[in-house]
């Protein structure tokens, strides 16, 4: 039913959504105005019957909360059959990866290759016996399943290469400021969430990481340099708390210059790491 609800919720936002400024042009902003009761009520009448209210997630339990960004190697529930969670930084590829990460689906799996949330992939279903050949594969020291700490949990939106919207370019910003804080974490540290956001909008979710980097202009000594607001502390969880703009105890900085950014940040990750959970087990490559 997933397709046909989409569909629904996209003709429900044709026909009612804001458009008369594009940057309003956003579902967000149509929930907002009529509040979530409304919008299901007129969702429930496009459908054709009510739909059913959120539940409980099958596999959390009261004393089970961890998320799993699935990066690593690990079993299926098909007996003799793993996937392989590899993490792509910033989610940027080149097409020559990408047709590498398509052979290796075919060579190692069943052809499949799955996305997450955290601009990661996956390559499904493969067998124990051809582990080890996929792990000596040149592109796992790209795309490792197996990766520090920072770049484990590195996320970040389009920025300014691609979207008008952005402030700033996040994704070489994000790889620049990570390839400095890598060898400050020791490899046996939590992993990090460092998610980048190039303006308000929040493509990044950089509210809900344990480091969040809101892309902005600021003025410092007379001039207007790329610069970010620094948001500490937020998750993704059944007890999560979502940094706030308006919470004086999240949004730790503000105006910090970019080119000042990674010495920042490495002063910031000692208060930082105290709250950090375990990192993942994963199968080193």
């Amino acid at each position: 039913d997933a397709p046909a609800l989409c569909s629904e919720i996209t003709l429900l936002f044709r026909d009612n959504g804001p458009r008369e400024a594009r940057n309003k042009s956003r579902l967000a902003f149509l929930v907002e105005e009529w509040g979530s009761e409304q919008f299901r009520k007129e969702l429930d009448l496009r459908v054709g019957h009510p739909l059913l209210t959120a539940g409980r997630p099958a596999d959390r339990s009261a004393g089970s909360q961890a998320k799993s960004d699935h990066i690593g190697i690990h079993p299926q529930k098909q007996a003799g059959l793993n996937y392989v969670g590899l993490v792509v930084p910033v989610g940027r590829m080149t097409a020559a990866q990408m047709l590498e990460v398509a052979r290796l689906a075919d060579v190692y799996g069943n052809g499949e290759i799955r996305l997450t949330i955290e601009q990661n992939l996956i390559i499904p279903n493969v067998p124990d016996a051809l582990l080890p050949a996929l792990k000596r594969e040149r592109l796992l020291a790209e795309f490792s399943p197996d990766p520090s700490p920072v770049m484990r949990g590195l996320v970040s939106c389009t920025g300014i290469d691609y979207c008008h919207f952005a402030l700033v370019d996040t994704k070489s910003l994000a790889l620049a400021t990570s390839g400095y804080l890598e060898g400050k974490v020791a490899s046996n540290q939590p992993s990090l969430s460092i998610n980048w956001s190039g303006c308000p909008n929040a493509c990044g979710n950089h509210t809900v990481a344990d480091i969040g980097l809101l892309g902005k202009k600021a003025r410092v000594n007379g001039e207007v340099v790329e610069a970010v607001d620094v948001f500490l502390g937020g998750r993704v969880a059944a007890a999560a708390g979502v940094a706030s703009a308006g919470d004086s105890s999240v949004k730790a900085l503000e105006n910090v210059p970019c080119d000042e950014l990674p010495q920042t940040l490495e002063k910031v990750l000692k208060k930082v790491r105290k709250t950090l959970e375990p990192a993942p087990e994963t199968v080193a490559a």
